[in-house]
């Protein structure tokens, strides 16, 4: 039976075979040769071995190249990804953005409590509608009504503009009510009825000048003046 030389890189040896093709198969049958282009296989001449050019060993590249990463505008569709903040970080965006609200806050009711009550001499003017606690001294000054000493304030407001002033006063035993300078008797208006009645006061009496009203009545032995200024009028 024909001998073949079966060589591929340094390995050699020879296989009995009837073809070419056959020697191939059992060599790589064997596993220690692999079916690629390098491998050779040369019949006996005879009982001479055939003449094997010298091969090199399996090449090794010299340089091993590196797979190039391919860039983000390299790769079809590719989509941007947004590296999420840390949970640390937003934590700490959140409490400051809280702080920034609470000092806009607290400063926006500062300038409106301020706006609102600049005008000390009407009183508390911060909440919605009229001031409230009108001192007495713009009561006096408004209507030109000078209050005895001792007098007690029920209660008292004005307008924000100052256009009316209005007080509830209880006067000290034995005081009579306030003189009114040209004042002539009057109606009591609604309001310095409900006023003095919300004292519990009897017997009302008015008396006005413009737009000045001076209404009083009397309460377990005391004098209770309404006094009011009012430009509408």
């Amino acid at each position: 039976m024909p001998r073949f030389r079966v060589v591929q890189g340094g390995t050699r040896t020879d296989i009995t075979a009837v073809t070419v093709m056959e020697a191939r198969a059992k060599a790589v049958v064997s596993r220690r040769f692999r079916d690629d282009p390098t491998l050779l296989v040369l019949p006996f001449d005879g009982d001479e071995p055939p003449i094997v050019p010298d091969a090199p060993s399996d090449p090794v590249p010299a340089v091993v190249l590196r797979r190039r990463r391919p860039r983000l505008d390299d790769v079809s569709g590719a989509v941007a990804l947004v590296r999420p903040p840390s949970v640390v970080r937003s934590l700490t965006a959140l409490v400051v953005l809280v702080v920034l609200l609470v000092a806009v806050l607290t400063a926006g009711v500062a300038g409106v409590r301020w706006n609102a009550t600049r005008v000390g001499t009407l009183g508390d003017c911060a909440r919605i509608g009229p001031c409230t606690g009108t001192p007495l001294s713009t009561v006096e000054q408004r209507t030109g009504v000078r209050l005895p000493d001792g007098a007690e304030r029920l209660r008292s407001s004005a307008t924000r503009d100052g256009s009316y002033v209005g007080a509830l006063v209880r006067l000290p035993a034995g005081v009579d009510v306030p003189e009114l300078a040209e004042g002539v008797p009057s109606a009591l208006t609604r309001r310095a009825e409900d006023a003095l009645r919300s004292a519990a006061a009897a017997d009302l009496t008015g008396r006005t000048a413009g737009p000045v009203g001076v209404f009083a009545g009397t309460a377990d032995g005391r004098t209770i003046v309404f006094l009011r200024y009012d430009d509408a009028l």
